[in-house]
């Protein structure tokens, strides 16, 4: 019986939770917020701009060259974005990390809205490892040049039979 009521207890707040989702309500200020999945956000321009980044992913990629794709749910003044701690690169919306080196790296954006509100997406962590390039098939045997150069060796070697014979014969009479 205790296990029972123990279930229906996890249950109804369960149901409870989900049902509060979405539902916008009011501090003792006044100011509005909404419950989400994470917590409670402040509805009205006090929510992060940045809403999440779609690409890169938690993922391995075999290339060095990611897009940076992610969403903002409002106007913003100025987007940035910081690899693996470095200095923030300004950028004006999605675009292409380049030349990214074969290791693990960490990814946020921030955002600032026109109304002030800066946010940041959550640390998203990929790895780049580019696989060797494929052997490059090895030249073939040179055939052709070793004809070439056997009959220009043939050539001049009948060439000098020839001018030695003429030569001699010449020399006889």
């Amino acid at each position: 019986m205790r296990r029972t009521s123990k279930i229906i207890i996890a249950l109804m707040t369960l149901v409870l939770t989900i049902s509060l989702i979405g539902h916008v309500w009011g501090d003792d200020n006044g100011t509005p917020y909404w419950a989400t999945d994470n917590g409670y956000e402040t509805v009205g321009g006090e929510i992060s701009p940045i809403k999440f980044i779609i690409s890169p992913e938690n993922k391995t990629y075999t290339i060095n060259n990611v897009s940076l794709t992610f969403i903002v749910s409002e106007p913003t003044s100025w987007i940035r974005y910081s690899l693996d701690g470095q200095a923030n690169v300004t950028i004006t919306g999605n675009t292409t990390l380049s030349g990214l080196s074969d290791s693990s790296h960490s990814l946020v954006v921030y955002a600032k809205d026109t109304g002030g509100h800066t946010g940041a997406s959550e640390t998203v962590c990929f790895s780049i490892e580019v696989p060797p390039p494929e052997p490059q098939p090895s030249e073939p045997f040179p055939i052709t040049w070793i004809a070439a150069a056997t009959v220009i060796m043939a050539t001049v070697g009948v060439t000098l039979v020839y001018f030695r014979k003429k030569e001699n014969s010449a020399n006889k009479t």
